[in-house]
């Protein structure tokens, strides 16, 4: 996949991720002039293409006035004694000590939590269940059903004889 930008009028459009080769380029200035000219006039006219490469700019400026800190002098004699005295360590000793460092208190948290949770949860699933309500008997909730259906349709059955009722005296009094 070709990664620069598409040479249409060159820089007709903003800049993108796949454009960074050329973002990098122009900012080093190793750009062809032409296509620089190019980017230049559209940034000039592109706001967001202006502060990408004014970003740009910045952030390579302080990278290359960056200046590292100097090593001490005797910092190569520091870490060979250290990787000798960690060679001349017993194993065991070192065993020993790997051995206390893991058993701090601070790392024994995560493995006692998780512990007490499936202890817990074994406990808890083994634990005789005693029911104080008794099942029930699928006949009898049948019924119950069935009762429960036939007063629901009484009920209906009662309201539509009101209502019945209320309509014939309502067309009487209206007669009148």
């Amino acid at each position: 996949m070709n990664r620069e930008m598409p040479n249409k009028s060159e820089f007709d459009t903003c800049l993108t991720a796949e454009s960074a080769e050329v973002l990098f380029a122009y900012v080093d200035g190793t750009l062809e002039p032409a296509r620089a000219a190019s980017l230049a006039r559209h940034a000039a006219a592109c706001e967001p293409c202006r502060k990408l490469i004014e970003g740009q700019q910045a952030m390579w400026a302080v990278l290359d006035s960056w200046e590292p800190p100097e090593i001490s002098p005797d910092f190569n004699r520091k870490m060979h004694a250290a990787v000798a005295a960690e060679a001349e360590q017993r194993s065991w000793r070192r065993w020993l000590g790997n051995l206390v460092n893991a058993l701090t208190p601070h790392k024994l948290l995560v493995p006692a939590g998780v512990l007490a949770l499936v202890l817990g949860t074994v406990v808890l699933t083994q634990m005789p269940r005693h029911n104080t309500v008794p099942a029930p008997d699928s006949a009898v909730e049948q019924k119950a059903g069935i009762e429960s259906e036939q007063k629901q349709i009484e009920r209906t059955l009662d309201d539509l004889d009101v209502l019945t009722t209320l309509d014939a005296a309502l067309a009487s009094e209206e007669k009148i």
